[in-house]
């Protein structure tokens, strides 16, 4: 009876990690932005914006804080000169991908926290900048 007791904790407690690990899905009818970032000596702030699409492409931007997601609906799309572009790669909920413009890379690599908002590390092979922030899914 101590057996089967004991093998039932195991087969429960091994389903509970089984079920925290449970995969994310990305959403790809929108952008996912991060709050207004402001550098240490800096006045001005930038916000990124990035945006998935089912096939595995990935765009991302920078911009000033005060733009709206209404503002890129013209422009940011996988045919625009002013994006860094790249493809995904999506295992649970972890994400890697890497993005490339005019300028240079930045490597990307995080999870999916919840349905809205992603963690992602990034180093920029441009500057050598490293930085972690979180994305954040709008409507």
């Amino acid at each position: 009876m101590e057996k089967i007791l004991i093998y039932l904790l195991f087969v429960f407690f091994l389903f509970q990690n089984f079920n925290a690990q449970e995969k994310r899905e990305l959403r790809f009818n929108r952008f996912y932005q991060t709050k207004c970032i402001i550098a240490k000596d800096e006045k001005e702030g930038i916000n990124y914006f990035i945006r998935f699409y089912p096939n595995g492409n990935i765009i991302e931007v920078g911009t000033e804080c005060d733009t709206t997601p209404k503002d890129l609906e013209s422009w940011f799309n996988l045919n625009s000169k002013y994006i860094s572009i790249g493809n995904y790669k999506l295992k649970n909920n972890k994400i890697r991908f890497q993005t490339k413009n005019t300028i240079g890379e930045v490597k990307y690599k995080g999870k999916l926290l919840d349905e809205n908002t992603i963690v992602l590390k990034s180093h920029s092979l441009i500057n050598g900048n490293k930085d972690r922030n979180k994305y954040y899914y709008i409507e």
